[in-house]
């Protein structure tokens, strides 16, 4: 009974576990199947493509992302992919080089698929060609054996075609970059190059690995203190001067323009920095500068020695260590005019350099082959064992070596076809050599020197051919003087004699108009010799004043009484108004005759119309003027009448010699007082003469 209550108590024991086990595995298979119908869920609404493979092969399920990426029916998903198809024998695993990765997951591996690239006209697929990569994830059992693979498609097409984009903007970037022609230097927010172009390579003398990496303060020159733009700058700066280090530790000078880069949200991420090298476009200002200075000197003096010393003082060190001005004289002869060297201490070694001016029996010394060739000459390289080539002989060799002679221009001074002599620039003690911008400054520099000593030349020769005349003038006067006295006494001999006696009915009247006639002429010539010997004396400086206190109006009156006969007979009304008289020092012989030159010629210009004399003050100055109502006197003759032989172009069918004016004038001048004319053309002329008060 015992063990029958013992089996009974069992019995219901294993009854109640019986129970509590089923509905355990009652549970257990519930939650089993929400997890499964959770798992489901999540691998149908997976963002990621997702297809799940046996071992075999075949697909055994697919999800809603797996059929958006491929585009494929679901007829043909449930009727091919899911029954038949089987991707281990799918021929575009071997063409795209996939079929590794899956023999790698089936041995339990997890694998990355590289992206391959789908044409969109493959069996099945719709739209565009797309970049697809993919992951291969094995499942396996508690045995560690692979059951399934998980295989996982992500479509990256925008990606890619963002990176293609990036690929294709970054070479017509490099492109462009490389092949720009001014200097650009990119650099970080912390001031480092990390990009230059070939241009700014060549511009510092650097390859591109040495310069990427270094800072910015690598390329600088000690002449800056700054060497590119940084955080806190504006985003693009205006063109500024600055000095960056050439690899010769030269400096560069350059204008420089850079733009901060920042993001949308205004963090600098670096700088882009444009170069321009502006040595040579500061180089030709300073030339510009220069032969406009050299113009202006070169002009300023018409003294041949001078013009030459300046031009030899503006070449050095302008254009040249050293300058050197040989010239041709008139009998072919070579005189070496001017030697300048910018160091005082070679000097003595100038004395030497002038001994050896050019000859046309050495032509093949740079200075003659230029000046007898009359073409200029570039040397940029003068080796030393060129030197005793160049040279005259060997003392001369021996000279120019003492020069440290390394580079040479040699340019003819030609004016007007006709060579004058040759300028030579020497560069010594500088490293750089000539090229041909500087063969190009100097020959300015030649034709403007060249025009100098030719107007100095003209100068000279024009000067020595006025004192000739001028001296001509002196003798011819005085030589004609003494005939034309007894040619004057003759004629008033027979004059006084046509009133006396029985001689004068025996004259003829037509005789005695005669006689009348000539003491006119005869007269008219005495005045043109008095002028030609006044033009002598005023050269000379041996016009003579007698000085003397004077009353204008009394000298005016009795220049007017000697003058009214002329204008009487002529029909010219004369007229005077005295409004002031005044006393002045003057030589009365000179005044009446500066005053008779005025009458004469408002007489003879003044087309027979009333002629008006004034004296008046002005200014605490005796003011004489003499007004006529004629032509008129042009703007450019105003001047040029008080000029020796020289008279208004209106008025050259007009007899004279052009010497009254310029005689008056400058006695007015040797009175302290002046000359000038007031004239419009057709408004008459009014010459007024200015004295200063006693």
């Amino acid at each position: 009974m015992h063990d029958l209550a013992a089996s009974s108590r069992l019995i219901e024991h294993l009854s109640a576990l019986t129970d509590e086990l089923r509905v355990t595995l009652q549970h257990q298979g519930e939650s089993l199947a929400e997890t499964q119908r959770r798992l489901s869920t999540l691998f149908e609404r997976a963002p990621m493509s997702m297809q799940l493979i046996d071992r075999d092969g075949r697909t055994l399920q697919v999800n809603a992302a797996w059929k958006a990426l491929w585009k494929i029916p679901d007829a043909i998903v449930e009727g091919f992919i899911l029954r038949s198809y089987n991707i281990l024998k799918d021929p575009q695993l071997e063409e795209k080089g996939i079929a590794p990765y899956f023999v790698r997951a089936l041995q339990g591996e997890n694998c990355h698929i590289p992206a391959a690239l789908y044409d969109a006209t493959e069996q099945g697929m719709e739209g565009r060609a797309r970049w697809v990569e993919g992951f291969l994830y094995p499942v396996k059992d508690d045995a560690g054996r692979v059951e399934q693979l998980v295989l996982m498609h992500q479509d990256i097409t925008e990606r890619k075609e963002a990176e293609a984009l990036i690929l294709r903007k970054s070479a017509e970037f490099e492109a462009v970059f490389l092949h720009l022609p001014e200097p650009v230097v990119m650099a970080s927010a912390s001031r480092d190059i990390v990009l230059v172009n070939p241009a700014a390579c060549a511009l510092l003398g650097y390859a591109p690995a040495e310069l990427v990496g270094k800072p910015l303060a690598f390329i600088q020159h000690e002449a800056d203190g700054s060497g590119g733009a940084g955080q806190g700058e504006a985003d693009a700066s205006a063109p500024t001067e600055r000095h960056y280090r050439h690899r010769t530790g030269d400096p560069i000078l350059t204008e420089t323009t850079t733009s901060v880069v920042r993001t949308p949200d205004g963090t600098v991420l670096g700088s882009v920095s444009l170069v321009r090298d502006i040595r040579e476009k500061r180089r030709a200002e300073r030339m510009m500068a220069f032969l406009s200075e050299a113009g202006n000197v070169l002009a300023a003096s018409l003294d041949h020695p001078q013009t030459l010393s300046a031009l030899a003082r503006l070449a050095v060190p302008a254009l040249g260590d050293w300058c050197i001005v040989d010239l041709l004289e008139d009998d072919g002869t070579v005189r070496r005019a001017e030697v300048v060297v910018a160091d005082p201490a070679q000097q003595p070694l100038a004395a030497e350099v002038v001994r050896y001016a050019p000859g046309r029996d050495h032509l093949q010394h740079p200075p003659a082959r230029a000046l007898f060739e009359a073409r200029p000459l570039l040397l940029p390289r003068v080796d030393p064992m060129q030197v005793a080539e160049l040279s005259r002989g060997d003392a001369h060799a021996r000279t120019m070596a003492a020069t440290g002679l390394h580079s040479m221009i040699c340019v003819p001074l030609v004016a007007r076809t006709q060579t004058l002599g040759v300028l030579t620039l020497l560069l010594a003690g500088t490293k750089r050599s000539y090229d041909e911008k500087d063969l190009s400054y100097a020959k300015q520099l030649a034709s403007k020197a060249a025009q100098a000593v030719e107007n100095a030349r003209l100068y000279q020769r024009a000067t020595e051919a006025i004192a000739a005349r001028d001296e001509f003038l002196g003798v011819c006067s005085h030589e004609l003087k003494t005939p034309i006295t007894s040619m004057k006494l003759q004629l008033q001999a027979a004059t006084a004699q046509r009133g006396v006696g029985s001689t004068a009915a025996t004259l003829p009247p037509a005789l005695g108009k005669r006689l009348e006639v000539a003491t006119r002429q005869l007269r008219r010539l005495e005045k043109l010799i008095e002028d030609m010997l006044d033009v002598s004396r005023i050269v000379s400086g041996r016009l003579t004043m007698t000085l003397e206190p004077l009353s204008v109006r009394e000298l005016v009156a009795d220049a007017l009484d000697q003058m009214g006969e002329k204008f009487a007979a002529a029909g010219v009304p004369l007229s005077l108004q005295v409004e002031a008289d005044a006393r002045v020092q003057g030589d009365r012989l000179r005044l009446t005759q500066v005053i008779d030159n005025l009458l004469s010629n408002a007489l003879k210009y003044g087309e027979g119309k009333p002629v008006r004399v004034r004296v008046h003050q002005e200014g605490g100055r005796s003011q004489v003027a003499v007004e006529d109502q004629g032509p008129g006197i042009a703007a450019g003759d105003r001047q040029r009448i008080f000029k020796r032989f020289e008279r208004a172009a209106a008025t050259r069918n007009i007899g004279g010699l052009g010497l009254g004016l310029y005689i008056s004038r400058q006695i007015a001048e040797a009175h302290a007082g002046s000359l000038e004319v007031h004239s419009e053309p057709g408004q008459g002329a009014r010459f007024v003469l200015e004295l200063p008060l006693a």
